[in-house]
């Protein structure tokens, strides 16, 4: 008897997790469509990095490139991604925040800066930022587990695509 519930248990669970999982990844593989259609259809040329797509306007001359373990400093305005109608979420430009946003209290505006790889950003940003050169600017298009995933985060809904437009401030070389 034991056994038998046992078996019954770890079917049913399996049965779920396989249910949840493969929902999970249907929802992304749409996702990642929806992305590359867009790029496709725009004629915006890119680049995938690890599942994350990345159309980068060069700075001229800069010799400083982000590699693991540099820190990265980044001037950034993110939105949630719905192809040609993506909605403003944040920035940390002032500008842009007093555009979109009213109240700017608690908020400051300064560089974000982080090492990209070690959690100081979000996995869809630290896949992006290697191989950044300073003054780059760059648009980072992800799948929901690259951004915030299951979590709601202000104005993004849980499990939403993004588009990030990041500039690249100045990084700091590994010692």
């Amino acid at each position: 008897m034991p056994r038998t519930i046992f078996t019954y248990i770890v079917a049913t669970l399996a049965a779920a997790c396989t249910t949840a999982c493969g929902t999970n990844k249907e929802t992304i593989d749409k996702e990642r469509s929806s992305i590359v259609t867009y790029l496709t259809n725009n004629k915006i040329p890119y680049q995938e990095v690890g599942g994350v797509y990345k159309q980068v306007n060069y700075a001229s001359g800069s010799a400083v490139t982000a590699e693991a373990g540099d820190s990265v400093y980044i001037w950034y305005i993110g939105y949630v991604f719905g192809g040609n109608t993506s909605t403003y979420y944040n920035s940390n430009i002032r500008e842009v925040f007093d555009q979109y946003s009213a109240d700017a209290s608690g908020y400051t505006f300064d560089a974000a800066g982080g090492v990209p790889g070690n959690g100081s950003f979000i996995r869809g940003i630290n896949k992006g930022l290697v191989g950044s050169a300073e003054k780059d600017t760059i648009t980072l298009y992800f799948t929901s587990d690259y951004g915030f995933g299951e979590k709601q985060l202000q104005a993004v809904p849980r499990n939403s695509p993004l588009k990030l437009t990041v500039i690249v401030d100045h990084i700091i070389k590994k010692q």
